[in-house]
């Protein structure tokens, strides 16, 4: 049934995930996603340095409400809206002997989902969030590009890697992914694994809660250093949607220096994060699209509204629009709706379902109200908005589709839930590590710092790379180009092929052990474990056997992350990776070697980030040349048109341009490039719009900031090929404007491409891994 209903929703929104009885998963791009670009504000709270015996100052209305000012103010500055997040008071926490102030309490939860009949977990929130409001209080975990994910023919474990997709592709973005990850792998064979909020709500056309747009800094790959770093590609670059401003210390806790100032020793301010004093504003990437209350589950549009043609049992298993729209133009028949009273017996209420929609009876009748006090609820609901018919209309189905979940309160989720907001990542204080995971909250011992459903790769053998358009059968270790990122988010054994990859922030967490204290005397401070109790079906899985798991195309197993002593807020949580990965760390550091890092080399990051005119290296000089960098290459906003499929100077092929003077070449194949430039003050904001075609930079123009520019096609599968790209002619633009060129990095020349990059998984501990799981035999 899973895969049937996969399949489907794949078909209808280009990899949208179906929804997981076991687990809800993640979806593509909702198909009415959009980007909302009010910013918010985080409201700091400032604690005494540890160590220095400073007593936290006080916290109280004014310091509040002067923070809120500040948004307010900055938002009139900037010209854009402020949204402030929901706050909710803080609370003390004692770590040792220092009482430090703890943020607001969490308000982000995995719970037992409220759908029926599935019984897996949703995502629930214990606050009110307004529309346009974030839901997270701080970053999401990182993007993870999965490679080649889908290729399954022709490829060595073929059925395993089958089986993998078919996973997988439950879980992970094939739309709304960033342009820079597509430039990476343009072909259409990268999948964008983010786990966390990408990877976790669950299903509903009806009350569809959440959107999300990509960070506007969505790739940072200055994180460590190309000459020295052997931790060079060994991370994602890629950023979680919900991380506009990692940089930026995100933690409520900040600490005051011993003159009484703000220490601001990690704070990075892109040009569009703003920071006022302990106020810092951020773009936030997941939104309310409505107005939810606290104790909702919160859902994700995957696209998948509409009952197919075919019989497919597992819809009728499943509520859908249709349902909700046939329950909606009955309930139109009662009082105060309509002229007929509420039907006092079941059979009248059934008679009057239409036997001819495409809805299923007997969901419609769940869905009727059955007594007066069913009717009086949902007529409240719609009184909400009897100034707008449409969203009265709405709220109409809104009400009916609450009346077949099965309702939470806040004090059950918090009971029953654990809490999903704990860790958020930040440059970690280990140096080659990337980012790490950062209590956000105070945890106890024993507590439970993140639960961790996990998917599971039965052979990470499946994970290796290869080249291209060869038969990779032929000779798989002539082939072999490397192995896939995600391994390094994983945990494994190294006697059992089996990887488990969480689908929560669990992948920050970095290592440190009590043998080699990278993190301090004290070692880590917390530990990996089995699900304790939460997820019951885990218990039975632990007993199938690895070729029953790999046919499952939905996660089954689930681990958590618990602390083994009192962490602070802001403090970094660590992990002991085990002892083969020690090793394996320290014999790559051992043989590693840098790159070639060619004179005036800039990351990305750098080069989207400096001010001044373009360098010399990224321009050619000559209407005829394109520049071939190392790493990068230049892309343009680039606004199609007419020209692009029919424009009759580019009608004719022409393979003697080159042999054209350069007065000739601008008379037949330029023209005026000052409209390609982005619709909103907010400049390369959507970073998923397929609106950047690769291009040349050829001169500077004479007015500042100004530069002509040749385009070339776009390699992406779903632009149309230019009718100038047909032909073999250029398209050269004048007048174009700096700000409308970005820079990304070159198609497998990314640092996670490199020759010789780590790759291990993360150890799980000994004894958690059953017997008949260890199917490796030893090397000697």
């Amino acid at each position: 049934m899973k895969d049937e209903m996969n399949a489907a929703m794949r078909q209808r929104t280009g990899g949208a995930k179906a929804m997981d009885g076991s687990l809800g998963p993640s979806s593509s791009a909702p198909s009415d996603s959009h980007a909302v670009g009010e910013d918010g504000c985080r409201l700091f709270f400032f604690c005494g340095r540890s160590g220095q015996g400073r007593k936290p100052p006080s916290i109280g209305t004014i310091t509040l409400v002067l923070s809120v000012a500040f948004c307010a103010v900055g938002g009139l500055l900037w010209s854009r809206p402020i949204v402030p997040f929901s706050f909710e008071l803080s609370s003390k926490f004692s770590v040792g002997t220092q009482e430090v102030i703890s943020q607001p309490q969490c308000g982000i939860w995995m719970a037992p989902s409220s759908l029926r009949p599935f019984s897996g977990f949703g995502i629930f929130t214990t606050r009110n969030v307004l529309l346009g409001e974030p839901f997270l209080h701080a970053p999401d975990a990182v993007s993870v590009q999965v490679l080649e994910a889908r290729r399954t023919t022709d490829m060595p474990l073929q059925e395993s890697r089958k089986w993998w997709w078919k996973l997988i592709k439950n879980y992970v973005w094939t739309r709304g992914v960033p342009d820079h990850a597509r430039y990476s792998h343009p072909t259409g064979l990268m999948s964008d694994f983010q786990p966390g909020f990408g990877s976790l709500p669950n299903h509903h056309c009806i009350l569809n809660s959440l959107t999300h747009r990509v960070p506007q800094v969505p790739y940072v790959d200055n994180l460590v250093d190309r000459n020295s770093s052997p931790g060079l590609g060994a991370f994602s670059y890629t950023l979680g949607r919900g991380e506009s401003c990692f940089k930026l210390r995100l933690l409520v806790v900040q600490f005051v220096d011993e003159a009484g100032r703000i220490d601001l020793q990690d704070f990075v301010s892109p040009q569009h994060c703003r920071v006022f004093g302990s106020v810092v504003c951020w773009t936030p990437d997941f939104v309310a699209k409505r107005n939810v209350k606290a104790g909702e589950e919160i859902f994700l549009n995957y696209g998948y509204c509409k009952r197919s043609k075919q019989s497919r049992s597992w819809e009728e298993t499943m509520y859908m629009p249709e349902d909700f729209q046939e329950a909606s133009r009955i309930v139109k028949m009662f009082e105060p709706f309509g002229p007929m009273p509420l039907p006092q017996n079941n059979v009248s209420l059934a008679n009057l379902i239409d036997s001819k929609s495409n809805a299923i009876p007997r969901h419609v009748y769940d869905i009727l109200p059955k007594t007066e006090k069913d009717l009086e609820s949902i007529l409240a609901a719609v009184n909400e908005h009897a100034f707008d018919p449409d969203l009265a209309e709405k709220a109409l189905l809104q009400a009916l589709a609450r009346r077949v979940l099965e309702p939470k309160s806040v004090d059950w989720i918090r009971k029953n839930g654990i809490c999903l907001e704990q860790l958020v990542p930040k440059k970690s204080t280990l140096p080659d590590a990337g980012l790490g995971g950062f209590a956000q909250y105070g945890v106890k011992k024993d507590e439970i710092i993140v639960p961790a459903p996990v998917l599971q790769v039965v052979d990470k053998n499946i994970l290796k790379l290869y080249k291209r358009d060869v038969n990779v059968l032929k000779d798989p270790e002539a082939y072999e180009i490397g192995t896939g990122l995600i391994m390094n988010y994983c945990f494994g054994h190294p006697k059992s092929s089996m990887l488990l990859c969480p689908l929560t922030s669990a992948v920050l967490l970095n290592h440190c052990s009590s043998r080699t204290k990278e993190c301090g005397p004290d070692g880590p401070n917390a530990a990996v474990r089995w699900s304790s109790g939460w997820d019951a079906p885990s218990y039975e899985w632990r007993n199938k056997t690895l070729e029953e798991i790999e046919q499952h195309p939905w996660r089954v197993l689930s681990l958590e992350v618990i602390a083994t002593r009192d962490i602070a807020p802001g403090e970094e949580v660590f992990i002991d990776y085990g002892v083969e990965w020690e090793k394996a760390w320290a014999d790559h550091v051992n043989h590693w070697k840098s790159p070639d890092v060619p004179p005036g080399f800039l990351t990305a990051q750098e080069a989207n980030l400096q001010e001044g005119p373009i360098p010399e290296t990224f321009i050619s000089g000559d209407l005829r040349k394109t520049v071939d960098h190392p790493y990068l290459f230049t892309a343009c906003q680039y606004i199609t048109s007419g020209t692009d499929s029919h424009g009759s100077r580019y009608s004719s092929p022409n393979p003697d341009w080159p042999k054209l003077t350069d007065k000739e070449i601008l008379a037949q194949y330029s023209s005026d490039g000052a409209k390609h430039v982005y619709s909103t003050d907010k400049g390369y904001a959507k970073h998923s719009d397929y609106s950047h075609w690769p291009c040349t930079v050829l001169y500077p123009e004479k007015e500042e900031g100004k530069y002509m520019v040749r385009i070339h096609q776009s390699p992406f599968r779903k632009v149309d090929e230019a009718v100038w790209h047909k032909n073999g002619v250029p398209r050269i633009l004048t007048n174009f404007s700096q700000e409308s060129i970005h820079y990304f990095v070159k198609p497998e020349s990314a640092d996670q491409m490199l020759p010789g990059v780590f790759r291990h998984p993360i150890g799980i501990p000994d004894g958690l891994y059953p017997d008949h799981w260890l199917n490796v035999q030893e090397s000697g």
